[in-house]
């Protein structure tokens, strides 16, 4: 099956050098290479048997329409036409996207040599047509990412904060860190933060706190963890945009969640109030009774952690009410 580096990660990878105030029409442009893996619970990352490397273009806009038509050629000797990149996000993000089973595929196809320029022939609505050149210069291979707890990964609690960590990836403040997970038809479900903004991965991060409830429960979902190593960037080629050569690694993994355990109710007097509700779940789980006289108002009866599952809650509250209605709520 062909896989591909979520688009999320390649328009992420573009913003490979510190912030830079941009004007016009485009804000980033550039190449990526990249050679992709796979881990599982019993494996380390290996390398894809096919589709392992891939060759990335990409142009992003300062806001959707800006621009109407990408192009990028690779520099010689490759004999590689032009390439027509496809529009992604009504006008703001463009793409190309091409696999290769083999490094040498790739580097034949896309060489690498610092002193080559990747030439762009962006067609602006306002700043009109430019071309702009991108290269490899000084961009070295990152390591492969490997996730350290992938077992904890396989039963992850969606009410609670989980902490996905991985292997030091010996690297600095200007490497790109992104870890995005997938769900069904390979919707992003999750993203670390943009590069660069507050609280973004880089180089020398080791982990990602996914907060409660930022994942939905009760899946088979897939994760990426991806770094990128910026080369030198162009920002003379087009005034205002920054172009940029990164080369990538990326390490699928797989990840699943547990489908929250419903509570059950049983009220276990049915004589004259205070009632006595009791309630089954699961063991060391917050969790929040309420009741109502009319099914619309609800009024907090008791907020209980048992380290069992299960407890009795007598509702004192139900004396003052002709009819009572009970529910509970799990809390994280």
């Amino acid at each position: 099956m062909k896989r591909t580096i979520p688009i999320v990660l390649a328009v992420l990878v573009a913003g490979g050098s510190a912030p830079i105030a941009h004007a016009g029409d485009v804000s980033y442009y550039g190449i990526i290479k990249s050679q992709r893996y796979q881990q599982t619970v019993s494996t380390p990352p290996t390398a894809l048997l096919s589709n392992a490397f891939a060759f990335n273009a990409f142009v992003i806009a300062t806001t959707n329409l800006a621009v109407t038509n990408a192009t990028v050629k690779a520099p010689a000797p490759s004999a590689t036409p032009t390439r027509t990149l496809v529009s992604r996000l009504i006008g703001g993000d463009w793409q190309y996207d091409e696999q290769f089973n083999t490094a040498n595929a790739l580097d034949t196809a896309y060489p690498t040599a610092t002193l080559t320029s990747y030439t762009f022939t962006i067609s602006a609505t306002n700043d009109g047509v430019r071309s702009a050149s991108a290269n490899f210069f000084l961009a070295s291979s990152p390591p492969t990412p490997q996730i350290s707890n992938l077992s904890a990964a396989q039963h992850i609690d969606t009410t609670a904060n989980f902490t996905l960590a991985w292997n030091p990836l010996n690297g600095s403040g200007l490497d790109i860190v992104q870890v995005t997970i997938l769900g069904a038809a390979s919707n992003v479900v999750f993203a670390s933060p943009v590069p660069f903004s507050s609280n973004a991965l880089n180089g020398a991060s080791t982990a990602l706190v996914i907060p409660a409830y930022a994942l939905p429960a009760g899946r088979q979902l897939s994760g990426h963890l991806t770094i990128g190593k910026p080369g030198f960037p162009n920002t003379t080629s087009y005034p205002g945009a920054t172009g940029i050569g990164a080369l990538a690694r990326d390490t699928e993994f797989p990840l699943a969640t547990l489908p929250p355990l419903p509570p059950r109710l049983e009220v276990l007097s049915r004589r004259a109030a205070p009632f006595v509700v009791g309630f089954t779940g699961e063991s060391n789980r917050n969790y929040l009774l309420q009741g109502s006289a009319n099914l619309s108002n609800w009024l907090d009866v008791r907020l209980t952690n048992s380290p069992t599952g299960s407890g009795v809650i007598t509702d004192h509250l139900s004396n003052v009410f002709p009819q009572r209605f009970y529910r509970i709520q799990v809390l994280p």
